[in-house]
């Protein structure tokens, strides 16, 4: 049976003194398979511990914060700062928004003892890019090696008071997706299809008595195959 959900390793260094994040945690367990990644921060400069430290690994990724959203009931959350420390006078900070419909699909890192450099882009060829690129220690994170495009669900990490020490993510089928957020639609047009009783029930004038969401919802579950397969493909 294939797999619904791919955990992707950690990349990066870490140990016992590191701080472990996992952003699936931000949403109760029966929201967790429906959450959607809405935006990406990520800080980049020199760490400075206190006045009198000397950086020890000169600029790095300092850290990452994202938000999310529950499509199922629009409650939107944003993570804690995974995120060593902020006290340098040259941090730089950039963020990407993922508009309706967009998703990051793709991932580069650069890492020996910390992370030196992410990029991330988009389906629709948004990025984000922050750091010092560097071929020799530069890693492709390849999770789109089919004919299906894959997106990243989710992060999970290290940090520690140095930085962001290691970072990974759950991806999935971007159509596996679009299918677990639709799945109330396929379950009740199903219903109308093999009850015949029940589909008689919705006659336009009890249709008319709904509110917009709901015409919607039904009107959409009515249409025949041709027309919904149409209305369909713009959802994914």
């Amino acid at each position: 049976m294939e797999k619904l959900f791919e955990i992707m390793p950690y990349y990066g260094y870490y140990h016992m003194q590191c701080t472990k994040f996992n952003d699936l945690d931000i949403f109760d367990h029966q929201y967790q398979n429906f959450m959607k990644l809405s935006k990406v921060k990520i800080w980049f400069g020199t760490i400075k511990i206190d006045d009198n430290d000397e950086s020890i690994y000169g600029k790095v990724i300092l850290g990452i914060q994202c938000d999310y959203h529950n499509p199922i009931n629009g409650e939107k959350k944003e993570t804690e700062m995974h995120c060593g420390s902020l006290k340098s006078n040259d941090i730089e900070i950039k963020s990407l928004e993922l508009n309706e419909g967009d998703y990051i699909n793709k991932l580069y890192l650069c890492y020996n003892e910390v992370i030196s450099y992410i990029k991330m882009e988009t389906k629709k060829g948004n990025t984000l890019e922050l750091g010092q690129y560097d071929k020799d220690c530069e890693k492709t994170i390849t999770f789109n090696t089919d004919k299906y495009s894959h997106m990243i669900h989710s992060f999970h990490g290290y940090f520690n008071k140095y930085g962001l020490r290691a970072l990974g993510c759950v991806h999935l089928k971007r159509r596996n997706y679009f299918f677990l957020n639709l799945i109330d639609v396929f379950r009740f047009r199903h219903l109308l299809k093999i009850d015949i009783t029940e589909k008689e029930k919705w006659t336009e004038e009890k249709i008319a008595k709904l509110g917009y969401e709901e015409k919607a919802f039904i009107r959409l579950c009515l249409l025949p195959d041709s027309q919904f397969s149409c209305v369909i493909q713009f959802c994914c």
